[in-house]
């Protein structure tokens, strides 16, 4: 009998235990049931806001995500984001606008435009503001006081003393300080040849377009091309230093350091400028035909007595916009000029009429052209086909597109639907799908250049064609950029032939995992897209005839 009652008090209090855990366990899976049910709700709402536009197959925890997995699939890793959109846009025949949500591996949901008539409307007043992942990407580099990442009053008030040194009548004086540091560039190329050895034409472009700008903007000689610059090694250091977005793994920009880096090469890279500034400044009532941009800053900052720029910031705005048009104005002018030597290398027929048309301006005697172009720099103007070349390659090879924030209640019409959107976006004008755009430019994959040249049968929008952006905010040194380009073509694309020289590889990975539609020289990841592996070239000097 006693047997049976402890038996039995074993029971209830195994009960009781049983019962305690139970509810014990029953709390926690209750709670994560409804932190669970609540990131579901959250998720859903998310990936759900969006559903009434234009999109690649959605999925209801994933969003976009997958839809562009298989796009990635079927690209090189390194490629430029921008043609993964193109990509996007083809493979799911998409229109001209559609949003695209790959959070959280971007910063917010993307509205893609790849319409002309809509990207008019959307770059024109009132001024959309810049998406804050512009500074998260490059304020390292270009500080928060840049002309690229300032807004409203402050922004005006920064362009309009920057503006009038990059007036066409103010360029075009700087034409002469250009033709000497190519002619050191062509030096470069010469011995290239000479030694028949393969080297990465993107480098060698690079460090002449710094010098370039050093000399457009500080009225400074870098000499990059020649020797190694402290103010060069450290502005390299930064923008080698920027994070990786456009990376799907989530340590790629794990990097404990780098906040540290920022700090050492952004204090070399504003000491020595600083020390230019000061030298400037005692200068700048100095009376020369050429003048760099810097120079025309203060002077418009101060003219008759009136401060647009507080004396108190001036030092600040100054830096930030010495390191923005340093480093725009090298790296993005490199790439494309990095990509004519390319284009005219498979279009033969091209570089004949490149060719023939600086012969026909500057005669056929290329020692004299040098002294022509600082003689008469207008000659450039009368280059037609040279820059309907430099337009078509930057058609097919846009340097990035940008990025501009809308916030909830943005209403836009397209196509006779008005939609309105469910809070914010970053709104992408995709330079390079309206580029590749078959209802925009015929044959869009094709390189002609013909497509450009005035009275051309094709008929191209202003709008379609926007490498440096359109509105008010577009690209404030464009006129420079393209008046470098031309004085390269001439004084090197009758002199030289330079060569891609990418190695076929034999094994590993796939073809279509190291090319774009069989192409190796596709655009890669970086602040600015540049060509694969630095486009590995090789360069044969011409035969040149003999003038007397």
């Amino acid at each position: 009998m006693a047997l049976l009652t402890n038996f039995r008090n074993d029971l209830q209090q195994l009960y009781r235990q049983s019962a305690f855990f139970v509810t014990d366990w029953s709390i926690w899976i209750c709670g994560c049931a409804i932190i669970v049910g609540y990131f579901i709700i959250r998720i859903r709402r998310a990936r759900f806001s969006y559903l009434d536009l234009p999109q690649p197959p959605h999925n209801a925890v994933f969003g976009h995500l997958l839809a562009m997995g298989e796009v990635a699939r079927s690209l090189p890793k390194d490629i430029s984001p921008h043609i993964m959109f193109t990509q996007l846009q083809h493979k799911y025949n998409l229109g001209s606008l559609f949003t695209v949500d790959l959070r959280p591996f971007a910063p917010d949901k993307t509205l893609v435009i790849a319409d002309p008539i809509l990207a008019k409307k959307v770059t024109q007043a009132p001024v959309l503001p810049k998406h804050p992942v512009n500074g998260t990407i490059i304020s390292h580099v270009v500080g928060h006081k840049s002309l690229i990442l300032s807004e409203g009053k402050e922004w005006q008030a920064i362009r309009s003393i920057f503006a009038p040194g990059f007036a066409p009548s103010k360029i075009i004086d700087l034409a002469g300080a250009i033709v000497d540091e190519t002619l050191v560039f062509c030096n470069i190329l010469r011995q290239y040849a000479q030694t028949g050895e393969t080297f990465r034409l993107w480098d060698a472009v690079i460090n002449l377009t710094i010098d370039i700008i050093g000399q457009a903007i500080l009225d400074v000689k870098l000499k990059s091309q020649t020797t190694e610059n402290e103010f060069v090694v450290a502005l390299r250091h930064l923008i080698l230093s920027t994070p990786n977005f456009g990376s799907l793994n989530p340590f790629a920009n794990l990097n404990l350091i780098r906040p540290v880096i920022h700090w050492y090469y952004g204090r070399k890279v504003d000491n020595y400028l600083s020390k230019v500034i000061d030298m400037r400044m005692k200068l700048v009532t100095e009376t020369k035909t050429s003048k760099p941009v810097l120079d025309y800053a203060l002077e418009e900052n101060g003219r008759n007595g009136r401060t647009i720029i507080p004396q108190h910031e001036l030092n600040r705005v100054v830096l930030d916009n010495m390191r923005s048009f340093i480093f725009a104005g090298h790296d993005t002018t490199a790439s494309t000029i990095s990509y004519i030597y390319l284009m005219i290398e498979r279009h033969p027929d091209v570089l004949r009429k490149v060719q023939h048309e600086h012969d026909q301006v500057f005669s056929t005697d290329l020692s004299q052209t040098a002294q022509k172009i600082k003689e008469t720099p207008t000659l450039l103007n009368q280059l037609p086909y040279t820059l309907a070349v430099i337009k078509e390659v930057l058609r097919l090879y846009p340097i990035g597109h940008p990025a501009k924030i809308v916030s909830d209640g943005y209403e836009l019409t397209h196509d006779g639907t008005k939609y309105t959107l469910k809070g914010s976006y970053m709104m992408m004008i995709a330079t390079h799908t309206m580029g590749r755009s078959a209802n925009l430019f015929a044959d869009p994959d094709e390189f002609r250049p013909e497509r450009f040249l005035p009275g051309a049968s094709d008929s191209i929008s202003t709008d379609a064609w926007r490498p440096f952006e359109r509105g008010p905010r577009n690209c404030i040194g464009q006129g420079l950029a393209l008046l470098e380009m031309k004085i390269v073509m001439v004084l090197t694309l009758r002199e030289f032939n330079v060569r891609s020289a990418f190695i076929k590889q034999q094994c590993g990975t796939p073809d279509s995992l190291r090319t774009m539609n069989g192409d190796p020289a596709y655009q890669v990841q970086g602040i600015a897209a540049k060509p694969k592996d630095g486009l590995p070239s090789k360069v044969i000097e011409r035969v040149l005839p003999v003038h007397k």
